[in-house]
């Protein structure tokens, strides 16, 4: 749970909607017009997850299936002996998600190029103009704007979150692109190339945050966000090249195809580390 969790961690409880607190994993969101919460702790074995809120039970399965996706390979198909070592190391991790690609298309066009501390606070910023927050666990969680919420805001007030105003108006057109049933929020494979470029359609969106959209949204497996700048240092780190740039990263991963997105899970985790066990 602390490998799979671990991006929550990262973010030092300042995303809005998530966080990790004291070995426990805490989610604020919308279902059937609603605003729920959730909260995951490890309990018994070390699989055995307990599940409480006041969201409907019936629809917790569900829920954990969307935001925890198992890793699409085996040890047998991994061609390269680091990713090979790092899966090892952290066999139990899966791909945590934010579990719809709106969702991933917010978080990535708020997360470009800045880090992930000023990403969490810009988020809570944009949260806090559609949402009054939900008290839980000693701090305030807000969800993620709805798609109508961003289609039926001004730029100008979007702006008040801190981000530029490029990034203000793709924040309202893929609003307008999802609240019309424009794109699909969970893409099949048939229609994940359509939706890609649906996406870099919009100015403000381009490979980098399509493809964080669809690792961050939906756990894609070989969604390959190119230019990330913590993987280019984690991949130094576990290959022990310190002059590796972006073009030899991206030569790097043609061997983790078609698990791309799987791989670099593993390689921040190497690099950012695990969320904290509980104090307990």
């Amino acid at each position: 749970m602390t490998e799979t969790f671990a991006p929550v961690a990262w973010s030092a409880g300042r995303w809005p909607n998530e966080d990790w607190i004291d070995g426990r994993f805490w989610w604020v969101g919308r279902e059937a017009d609603r605003t729920v919460w959730r909260c995951l702790a490890r309990t018994g074995g070390a699989q055995a997850l307990l599940c409480w809120g006041d969201a409907s039970i019936d629809r917790d399965t569900e829920w954990f299936a969307r935001i925890c996706r198992p890793f699409s390979w085996v040890e047998e198909g991994i061609a390269d002996p680091e990713i090979l070592r790092l899966r090892r190391r952290y066999p139990g991790t899966r791909t945590f998600c934010y579990g719809t690609l709106f969702d991933g298309v917010v978080a990535s066009i708020v997360g470009q190029s800045i880090s992930l501390a000023s990403a969490g606070v810009t988020a809570g910023r944009l949260a806090s103009l559609f949402h009054p927050g939900v008290r839980l666990a000693g701090r305030t969680f807000r969800p993620l704007p709805s798609p109508t919420d961003l289609a039926d805001a001004p730029p100008a007030m979007i702006r008040q979150s801190g981000v530029t105003s490029k990034r203000a108006q793709a924040l309202c057109a893929v609003g307008k692109l999802f609240a019309d049933l424009s794109l699909p929020d969970v893409p099949d494979a048939a229609t994940l190339s359509d939706v890609e470029s649906a996406l870099l359609e919009v100015p403000g969106i381009g490979p980098w945050t399509v493809a964080s959209s669809m690792l961050w949204g939906i756990g894609r497996p070989d969604a390959f966000p190119r230019g990330d700048i913590a993987l280019l240092r984690a991949a130094r780190s576990v290959y022990r090249i310190d002059d590796l740039d972006m073009n030899g990263l991206v030569r790097l991963s043609e061997a983790w195809r078609p698990h791309r997105g799987e791989a670099s899970r593993l390689l921040w985790l190497d690099l950012l580390g695990p969320a904290p066990e509980s104090k307990a």
